[in-house]
């Protein structure tokens, strides 16, 4: 397990490293920040493609152990689309759609037990789009769907998401 979260880990660094040191290349195209949905949740980053269409990557991963045989970790990664509305003001909204998977691992005596879920989302939202701010923070209502149980059946319901992110 802790061969898998440093993979992880590296594999995450090989992404964000190489991004951020091409941050002034991407100027005014590239977000850092933190985004919160009821499917979806973690570090995130907003690339933006064209004037309407905005990349949008999340990963969340958490590992933790008591010094014994128990141990767990939780991996969360994601990827959404949104398509911004051409509004002009101190707010932009958008729409879109969003893909994952949540992955849970448990080890506790020797047994591993893991669970992974799958996600779908819709959402609208508003983002404050002063040019004076490099910090957007966003706004969403959301229809979502996640597995549930045997993996057979699927919660759906609505929700609202928040997010943060540090324009370059």
């Amino acid at each position: 397990m802790l061969k898998k979260l440093v993979l992880a880990v590296v594999i995450s660094c090989l992404i964000l490293v190489p991004t951020v040191a091409f941050a002034e290349q991407l100027a005014d195209k590239l977000a850092f920040g933190v985004q919160y949905t009821p499917q979806f949740y973690g570090f995130s980053l907003k690339y933006q493609l064209d004037p309407e269409r905005i990349i949008q990557p999340i990963i969340y991963l958490s590992a933790q152990g008591d010094g014994s045989a128990s141990q767990s970790s939780k991996k969360m990664l994601a990827i959404r689309a949104l398509y911004d509305l051409n509004n002009s003001g101190p707010y932009a909204s958008y729409f879109g759609w969003g893909v994952g998977l949540n992955a849970l691992e448990e080890v506790v005596g020797g047994i591993t037990k893991s669970d992974t879920k799958y996600g779908l989302q819709g959402f609208f939202g508003w983002e404050n789009a002063s040019a004076q701010s490099p910090l957007r923070l966003n706004f969403e209502i959301i229809l979502g769907f996640i597995q549930e149980g045997d993996g057979d059946s699927y919660k759906a319901g609505f929700g609202l998401g928040l997010g943060a992110h540090y324009r370059f």
